[in-house]
């Protein structure tokens, strides 16, 4: 979604959640293995040649582009606390804005 300047540009907040290469790659490896019976040198092969390669040059630089950069992934409770908070507020005032700017036409209105 970062990647893309027609959607991003529509975020009102961009988080990008940061989870470490190497529980990622841990994850993989018990993935490939148990889901998919591949071998640790097919694995680590793939790794090597395609997965951190395409990281490092299609996914990494997207944390610059965040409001927030959520580290350990889903698991920084303080992060998504945080996150939670900003949206509550910003909602809150969308429609405190919409409210307010509806005065002047209900007055209008019982004026005619």
């Amino acid at each position: 979604m970062f990647r893309d300047k027609r959607i991003s540009d529509k975020m009102v907040l961009k988080v990008f959640m940061h989870v470490d290469v190497d529980v990622c790659l841990l994850r993989r490896i018990k993935r490939d293995i148990e889901e998919r019976g591949r071998s640790i040198e097919s694995i680590e092969a793939q790794y090597l040649a395609t997965v951190k390669p395409m990281y490092e040059e299609y996914v990494s630089k997207y944390i610059r582009q965040a409001d927030f950069a959520v580290m350990r992934g889903g698991r920084n409770r303080l992060a998504i606390d945080a996150i939670s908070a900003y949206l509550s507020a910003r909602l809150l005032a969308e429609k405190f804005d919409r409210e307010e700017s509806a005065l002047p036409r209900m007055e209008k209105e019982k004026g005619a």
